[in-house]
């Protein structure tokens, strides 16, 4: 973090294992990061408690699996799409 931007604005959507939570939370605190948004976290499901309480960062469930193609088998997703726009 002390490379980076002074207020820098982090998010990571892509693997907990990315971000050092330890050093997020010590980022936060000092002011080098000004706020965060996380829907993955270092060692799920736990995640952090100087990540919870800081009002800076924001906390979501992991989205990659809440798409239309996971959600749905193949042979209903085929129905959906082919009656939207009718």
């Amino acid at each position: 973090f002390a490379l980076m931007k002074p207020s820098v604005v982090i998010v990571n959507t892509a693997r907990g294992a990315v971000m050092d939570e330890a050093a997020l939370v010590d980022a936060l605190k000092e002011g080098k990061v000004a706020s965060v948004g996380l829907d993955v976290f270092e060692e799920e499901p736990k995640v952090h408690p100087g990540l919870i309480e800081n009002p800076n960062v924001l906390l979501l469930p992991h989205m990659g699996t809440w798409t239309v193609e996971v959600r749905f088998p193949a042979p209903i997703f085929g129905v959906l799409v082919s009656g939207c726009g009718t």
